[in-house]
């Protein structure tokens, strides 16, 4: 969805703080077994799973969060790709694809009415903003610990994005939309990958 953002599906749960609610916590965890448990991933599941326990984290913690340094100094050294992150996330649970060439309004990214709208939108955009601030300690931390063991983390660069991508929606001009690349069917995708 992003080349900046990361996939909640990354979230390691366990290192995250516990809900409050006891039957809360029983019932993620039941899920996760169940999901353990599977002989291949249910990738779907996995990341509702995720995404669950984060957003119920979220409710639980975020108010905390506005106050907190180390969170607004991430905002602010991640606001480039952020605010246009947020927005993009609203604008696709709102009309329910990120497909933005199909959304009434938005399908032209405008950097003012998307900064407005995470404002406006504070509370349900500042989700959004809380998983990649959780991802990007959880990451730091997992490269720190691999470089303490002499382990040096290589990220992986694209050779194209999503058609439905935030940045394809923020700079369509950068991108050939009508062009694609992939790889054909093999054992890990049965219809390949596009």
């Amino acid at each position: 969805m992003s080349v900046y953002a990361l996939h909640p599906m990354y979230a390691d749960l366990r290192q995250l703080p516990r809900l409050k609610s006891q039957e809360s916590m029983s019932r993620f965890g039941e899920r996760a077994a169940e999901l353990n448990a599977m002989p291949q991933l249910d990738y779907e599941a996995a990341n509702k799973l995720k995404c669950d326990y984060l957003h119920a984290l979220y409710l639980q913690e975020g108010s905390a969060l506005v106050d907190d340094d180390d969170f607004l100094r991430f905002q602010a050294e991640a606001e480039d790709w952020l605010i246009p992150y947020c927005a993009f996330c609203l604008l696709r649970d709102q009309y329910g694809t990120a497909d933005f060439t199909q959304w009434p309004e938005h399908s032209a990214y405008k950097p003012g009415e998307a900064r407005m709208m995470v404002r406006q939108r504070g509370r349900e955009a500042g989700y959004y903003a809380f998983v990649q601030y959780i991802l990007d300690k959880q990451l730091k931390r997992a490269a720190d610990h691999a470089r303490s063991l002499g382990v040096w983390l290589k990220g992986d660069i694209p050779i194209g994005v999503s058609r439905t991508s935030v940045e394809a929606w923020t700079s369509p001009g950068l991108f050939h939309m009508d062009g694609q690349a992939g790889a054909p069917p093999d054992a890990f995708s049965a219809t390949g990958q596009n």
